[in-house]
C-alpha cells in the first residue's frame, strides 16, 4: 500500500476516533437497534463465511502439504467448537455436524481442482493471512481482558458508561473494547498483500470492498449495542497497523520498493 494510503486510513479512524472521545454514547443511543435485520444477520451469521474460508485454507494446506497444515487443523477444529456448543447447543448437535460437514467437502472439492502452483501461491497468502489475524485478535484479546469496559447493551446503574481511554475493570464479562469482531474483519486488508508481491497499484474497487466490509461490521456492532465507535475505530487501527507492519517484512523480505512499482499494471 502506498504511503498515501495508509496516510488517508490512519487520518479516516484518528479522525472518527476523535469524534468518538466526545460523542461516544450520543452516537450509540442514536444507532441503537436491535431489531435490525442487517446487523443481527452480521452478528449470527457472518461467521458462517469465515468458516467456510478457514476450511478452504485448511484443505489448501492440506494439498500443499504444508508443515503448519497440523496447526490450522487444530484452531479450525477449536472455532467449530465454540461454535457447536456454544451457537448450536447440545439440542441441534446434528445441525452442527452437518453444516461444517458441508464447508468441509465444499472446501476440499475447491483445493482438489486446484493446480499445483496455484497452491502454492494461495499458501504463501494464507500464511500471512494466519499472521495478521492472529497479532491482531492477540493484541485486542489482551486489551479486554485489561479494559473490561462495558457494552452499551449492559449499562446499568452498577456498571455506567466509561470513556474509552480510561480502564473501567467491570469484569472478565464485560469486554467491549476493542471489537474483536472488527480485528478479525479488518485481517481483510490481507487482500492488498497480493499486489504488493507483483508490484502494482491496488484497485479502487479492491480497496471500496475490503474497506466496506470492515465499515459495514463496525456498524453493526454499534447498533446492536455491543460496542461503541471508539471499540471499532480502536480496534481497525490496530489492525492496520499490524499490516502495515507486516507489508513492510514482505517489501523487505523480497526487496520491493515503491519506486519500482508498476503504475497502473
Amino acid at each position: 500500500m502506498k504511503r498515501k494510503g495508509i496516510f488517508a486510513a490512519y487520518g479516516a479512524a484518528l479522525a472518527l476516533l476523535a469524534l468518538a472521545s466526545v460523542y461516544d454514547l450520543f452516537l450509540s443511543e442514536r444507532l441503537y437497534a436491535p431489531n435490525c435485520l442487517f446487523a443481527w444477520v452480521l452478528e449470527h451469521y457472518a461467521s458462517v463465511v469465515a468458516y467456510g474460508c478457514y476450511a478452504f485454507m485448511m484443505a489448501v494446506l492440506a494439498k500443499g502439504r504444508h508443515r503448519f497444515f497440523l496447526l490450522g487443523v487444530f484452531g479450525f477444529g477449536a472455532l467449530c467448537v465454540q461454535s457447536f456448543f456454544g451457537i448450536y447447543g447440545l439440542r441441534s448437535w446434528l445441525l452442527g455436524i452437518a453444516f461444517y460437514g458441508v464447508l468441509v467437502f465444499f472446501a476440499l472439492y475447491s483445493a482438489h481442482r486446484m493446480s499445483q502452483a496455484k497452491c502454492e501461491a494461495w499458501c504463501k497468502w494464507i500464511l500471512f493471512y494466519a499472521k495478521l489475524m492472529l497479532v491482531s485478535y492477540g493484541i485486542v484479546l489482551l486489551i479486554k481482558l485489561g479494559w473490561q469496559r462495558v457494552r452499551f447493551r449492559q449499562i446499568d446503574a452498577q456498571h455506567p458508561f466509561q470513556c474509552w481511554w480510561l480502564p473501567q475493570l467491570a469484569g472478565t464479562a464485560y469486554a467491549s473494547f476493542p471489537s474483536a469482531h472488527t480485528a478479525l474483519t479488518s485481517s481483510l486488508l490481507a487482500c492488498f498483500i497480493k499486489d504488493v508481491w507483483k508490484k502494482r497499484r491496488i484497485s479502487i474497487g479492491k480497496a471500496i470492498t475490503v474497506f466496506g466490509a470492515i465499515a459495514l461490521m463496525g456498524l453493526s456492532r454499534i447498533i446492536m449495542g455491543a460496542h461503541y465507535l471508539s471499540d471499532v475505530c480502536v480496534a481497525f487501527l490496530i489492525s492496520f497497523s499490524v499490516y502495515v507492519w507486516l507489508e513492510r517484512k514482505e517489501k523487505r523480505k523480497y526487496g520491493i520498493w515503491e519506486s519500482r512499482w508498476k503504475h497502473g499494471r
